[in-house]
């Protein structure tokens, strides 16, 4: 899956028609396209590019109607890129739980090892290695006061523990990047204002966000045209939009990417977890007919937006209500999606001063990992994955993320 939206990132043909028409529909993106565009023309003075990625599934359930059978198959939420989080809680959330199976004199090694800040890390290690300068820093862009500051702080210390204390790590947020990093005008090499160390790696967690002003944009636009290596750049930030999603999931649409006879089966894979995504900023007979299917029967979509991050999406009658009432372009600002039916468990979701309750829930899997690639010629220096992020919900609740009421949760493997 890595390997996918790398080579979808190094297709600036592909992202351009991708993307047509999202800028009117949504000024954030319109910002991006404009500037991928722009570092186009110019020429990228860094070929290496680092994706560190988190893909979310799940287990959905149907019923086959030839013979009345349950069937199972994993499918896509969808794929992050660069800001993934989760790294951090998800291995303490297994370590809580492999505690708790042993102090009952449990089994405990069905809950699977999981390292995913580590992975995260060694990403970043990598990209830093690479860029070949021992004196060069590492950037963290964050968002001031976020709440997953504790999640980047071990990504962070890993960083500096596998490297032996090598790299230095430099926490800046969006408006910070602005006065405290400037562009060398020779080399365009990314460099801190108070002392001049050059920049290796930029680590953006945070944006671009659509209340950014344009001292924000601008210390943005300085980083993707450096020679800083850059998870993620514009590029890659696109390649991982809704829209991207549903393109790749049409007929052929992987192959164009992924074309030798040796990644068939791998192709086949990736199809596998796919579920139906439409595009709605056409006018044309099939949209319409599909408009009318999903306001008959909005128990059987979901309504994405092209920017979600969690907490955004229209489910059941606020799906109809919204494609009722949409004009045509905020109807291309969104994304219908076929919706996942997920196996429903019996468990226990643990909550601060609040008491236990045995509910029916059902889980999101996500799993982390790192890719470090060359545009020039779209070849792959490592590709890794190790680690996963498990979030527990009610069967009742349409959202999933922890800030909508989900829990941390870990696997238990048999």
């Amino acid at each position: 899956m890595q390997k996918l939206y790398f080579l979808v990132s190094c297709d600036f043909d592909f992202l351009v028609k991708a993307t047509e028409g999202m800028d009117k529909s949504n000024n954030l993106y319109g910002r991006m396209i404009e500037m991928m565009k722009e570092i186009h023309r110019e020429g990228q003075r860094q070929p290496y590019t680092l994706f560190l990625t988190r893909s979310d599934y799940m287990v959905d359930s149907t019923t086959d109607e030839r013979d009345g059978q349950q069937r199972f198959g994993l499918k896509q939420v969808e794929m992050n890129i660069g800001s993934v989080v989760g790294s951090a809680m998800g291995p303490r959330t297994a370590e809580m739980h492999r505690r708790m199976l042993q102090r009952m004199r449990m089994d405990a090694s069905n809950v699977p090892e999981n390292r995913a800040f580590n992975t995260l890390a060694r990403g970043l290690f990598q990209a830093w290695l690479r860029f070949g300068d021992p004196n060069a820093v590492v950037v963290f862009a964050v968002l001031q006061g976020s709440m997953h500051r504790f999640d980047e702080r071990a990504i962070e210390y890993e960083l500096q523990r596998i490297s032996d204390w090598q790299v230095k790590v430099v926490r800046l947020s969006s408006k910070e990047a602005y006065s405290k990093l400037q562009l060398d005008p020779n080399d365009f090499t990314l460099r801190l204002t108070a002392d001049g160390r050059a920049v290796a790696v930029v680590y953006s967690r945070s944006g671009p966000l659509p209340e950014w002003t344009e001292e924000e944009w601008e210390a943005r636009k300085r980083i993707e045209r450096s020679t800083a290596i850059k998870t993620s750049t514009v590029f890659s930030a696109l390649s991982s939009s809704k829209r991207v999603q549903q393109l790749l999931a049409l007929p052929g649409m992987i192959e164009r990417f992924l074309p030798e006879p040796k990644d068939r089966e791998m192709v086949e894979a990736i199809r596998q977890t796919f579920v139906g995504l439409w595009g709605l900023e056409n006018a044309d007979e099939q949209t319409q007919q599909l408009i009318k299917h999903a306001i008959a029967n909005p128990s059987l979509y979901v309504l994405k937006p092209q920017n979600e991050g969690g907490g955004h999406n229209y489910f059941d009658d606020e799906l109809k209500q919204k494609l009722l009432q949409f004009t045509r372009e905020e109807r291309a600002a969104h994304t219908l999606m076929q919706r996942i039916w997920p196996v429903t468990a019996k468990n226990f979701m643990v909550r601060p001063m609040e008491e236990a309750v045995l509910d029916d829930t059902i889980v999101e899997l996500g799993m982390f990992g790192y890719l470090l690639g060359d545009k020039r010629d779209r070849s792959i220096v490592r590709n890794k994955q190790h680690g996963y992020l498990v979030r527990t919900k009610p069967a009742s609740s349409a959202e999933g993320g922890i800030s909508a009421g989900g829990v941390y949760d870990s696997l238990n493997l048999f």
